[in-house]
């Protein structure tokens, strides 16, 4: 039997010569499209699993994140360290706010405060030029009256000057919100 040209072109259509049509073989498709040939609306299963991860770590995220009006707590550590004079006004007046601080619901795991007190203005002016050492700050060099107060956890690696008791009072009552309590004088 005798073939003619159009027997043959619908054998083995040319994809240059002949527009493709719904018979054509699904094997020389890219496979999204054979999944489309064949009428399923399959989704390639890499794709799926980045959504599923891309997800899975938005959840986390705004999970983790605080929601508006709630209340962030950090396991974190202030440590106060106060220098002074013993009999100084203002070193007393420091203690009592430390003292309001811990009666007031903050624990000594979240706020400690460390007081060293010199019996005599000698003593106390010999431990503020040990503490002065670590701070290069105009205010911490200026600072000479009792008392001197610093943050910081470790006692040989201070962390920030803070000033005296006015400037204790206003960090205490900004950070963590502290009330004076019986702390007037």
């Amino acid at each position: 039997a005798a073939t003619t040209s159009e027997d043959e072109d619908r054998r083995h259509p040319h994809p240059h010569t002949h527009p493709q049509t719904p018979t054509e073989n699904a094997m020389d498709l890219p496979r999204f499209q054979q999944n489309k040939k064949k009428g399923g609306n399959s989704v390639n299963p890499v794709i799926i699993f980045i959504v599923l991860v891309c997800l899975f770590m938005m959840y986390m995220v705004l999970r983790s994140s605080p929601s508006s009006g709630s209340i962030v707590h950090v396991n974190r550590q202030f440590c106060y360290n106060v220098l002074g004079f013993k009999k100084d006004k203002n070193f007393r007046r420091a203690k009592c706010w430390a003292e309001e601080t811990l009666k007031q619901g903050l624990t000594e795991e979240e706020v400690k405060f460390r007081f060293s007190a010199a019996v005599q203005q000698q003593e106390f002016q010999k431990e503020v030029q040990k503490a002065k050492k670590y701070f290069a700050s105009d205010e911490a060099v200026a600072h000479k009256s009792s008392p001197f107060i610093y943050e910081g956890c470790s006692p040989d690696l201070p962390s920030s000057f803070i000033g005296g008791t006015e400037e204790l009072v206003s960090l205490l009552k900004n950070r963590h919100g502290v009330t004076p309590g019986e702390c007037y004088f």
